[in-house]
């Protein structure tokens, strides 16, 4: 009976330790799950800030492109114009060269009228 009790004893105890270390590892499960646990939160909210940055990063491409869009259009605008100007100045240059030729003309035949006296 000693002998049994004494097995007894020692399964108990054997028992004791195993319920023992079971426990242990189930803390450390526990703990490495929590862990894992934020660091997916943690990942997750990266994630959100970096998608958030891309679109933002997108919208500014849009803008920028849409300003440069509407840039080139105002260029070409703005050389339309100034090849429309450069024509009219042209023509006008032409037009006051042909009054000056006129005038000139004007001016030599008072000259030639005056020296011959008759006005």
């Amino acid at each position: 009976a000693d002998k049994t009790k004494k097995q007894l004893d020692e399964a108990h105890r054997a028992l004791a330790g195993t319920e023992k270390s079971m426990n242990e590892h189930k803390k450390k499960e526990v703990t490495i799950s929590l862990e894992l646990h934020k660091l997916q939160a943690a990942m997750q909210e990266r994630i959100g800030e970096f998608k958030q940055k891309w679109l933002d990063e997108q919208s500014k491409c849009r803008q920028l492109t849409t300003t440069s869009e509407g840039l080139e259009s105002e260029v070409a605008q703005l050389r339309e114009q100034a090849v429309k100007a450069e024509s009219f100045n042209n023509a006008t240059v032409s037009s006051l060269s042909d009054l000056q030729q006129k005038i000139n003309d004007q001016e030599q035949d008072i000259k030639s009228l005056t020296s011959k006296n008759e006005i």
